[in-house]
Order: C-alpha cells, then structure tokens, then sequence
C-alpha cells in the first residue's frame, strides 16, 4: 500500500481534502497550522507527511545522500545557514546528519520561521528576503537553499550569491538548485507552458560560475532532481 493511502485511510475524508496542502508556488506557500495539524493526525512528521501528500516520498533523504557523498555534510559541519526552509524539512534531516551547533535560517513566511525556531531550536530572525544579516562574514561551513534560486529574481539572487560569498569560510561548501539553461530542453519548454505555472527563473551556470568562482569557490559536483514540470540542478560549491 502506497503511504499516501495510508495517509488518507488514516483521516476523515472531509479532513483529509482540508488539510491537503497544493504543491506550493513561489507566490502561495502552504499554511503553517493547516500543514502541522495535518502531520500530527497522520502520525507522520512534516516532512514525511509534506513529501507525502505531494507524491515526492524520500526526495529529501535523496538529496540530503549526496551532500554527505560530496563531503557538503560531515561530521565538520558545525555552522549552517539555510535560506528559505519554507516547511524545515532540511533542517530535520541536517540534523539527523550532523550535529551543527549554529543553524541559522532565513524565511521569509512568518508563520514557519515562528514554527521553525520554536521546534528546532535555531536562529530565525526576521529577514528582508534578500541578506544574511545576522551571519558573520567568513563563518559558515554550509549554506544551502532548496526550491529557492528556481524563483528568485535575477537581482536578488545576485544579492544572495554575494552574500554567499561574504559568509562561508575557506573549507565551506554552497548548495542549492536553480533552474540553468540545461533545464530548459524543448520538452520540459512545452510542459511549463502547459501548466498554469510561471515562477521559473533561469540562472545560466556561467553565470553563477562567474559570481561564485571568482572568490574562490569550485564546483565540485552537480545533479538533476525533478521540480515543477520540469527539473532543477542541484549545484555543489566548495571554497
């Protein structure tokens, strides 16, 4: 039986409907106490119960395997900063990981980072969306965003990719996904114009490269993973 059955059989229908978050959007993000009431009826953590009800189970571990096989989580990982944790369900596994002894976290959704810093415990401060104002410079061991650079604005990107480079110290690795061109094939093209979404941004990887790559990061490894209608590329920097 597929766990999202499961799910399903556990809770009234009436319920069940009610508390089905969509597949979220840069523009709409799931409710915080709809989502948590949800997980905790179910008997399932968020992350799970979010990965469920969004046909996505075990994405999260999978990308989480490759930053330990790329080194980006060890046990040297002591200072982290994630940008955009929307549900936390990286912090959940960071720490199952690892076992930083700073996380900070910058979300724009009140809601959740109100959630975040009460459940886990880690540094939440209110954000304008586009600095790490809180982080000291040369300090972080992993910064990673997942979901984020797919939607954000050139400029802003630009914005936190500078930051990127201010905060992580010598040995730190940068992490996260964005739409390149080689997400972009004529068929994943045609899918996105079919479906009602139009939030994807596309980040050149010369053009990340040319930010990151000058102030001595390396990109030690990329993949694929499946988002939207489409795909994003996970990149993995090492300074």
């Amino acid at each position: 039986m597929r766990l999202r059955s499961v799910v399903r059989d556990c809770l009234p229908p009436v319920l069940f409907r009610a508390l089905r978050p969509p597949r979220p959007t840069p523009l709409s993000y799931i409710p915080c106490a709809d989502t948590i009431v949800g997980a905790r009826s179910a008997g399932m953590s968020v992350c799970d119960y979010v990965e469920t009800l969004w046909n996505a189970s075990g994405s999260t571990d999978r990308i989480m395997c490759r930053l330990v096989e790329s080194g980006a989580i060890s046990d040297r990982t002591k200072t982290v900063v994630e940008i955009g944790p929307g549900t936390g369900r990286y912090i959940e596994k960071t720490f199952s990981l690892c076992r930083p002894t700073r996380y900070e976290v910058y979300e724009t959704a009140g809601d959740w980072r109100e959630w975040i810093a009460k459940t886990y415990k880690v540094e939440a401060p209110q954000c304008n969306g586009e600095t790490l104002h809180i982080t000291a410079s040369d300090s972080v061991d992993l910064i990673q965003a997942h979901g984020v650079f797919v939607y954000l604005p050139t400029v802003v990107a630009v914005s936190y990719l500078r930051e990127i480079v201010r905060v992580v110290r010598t040995g730190g690795y940068a992490v996260f996904d964005s739409m390149t061109e080689a997400c972009f094939d004529a068929t994943t093209v045609s899918a996105w114009l079919a479906s009602k979404n139009r939030y994807p941004v596309m980040l050149t990887l010369s053009f990340i490269r040319s930010i990151l790559e000058t102030d001595g990061f390396t990109l030690t490894s990329k993949f694929m993973h499946p988002y939207g209608e489409g795909v994003a590329e996970y990149l993995i920097f090492r300074r």
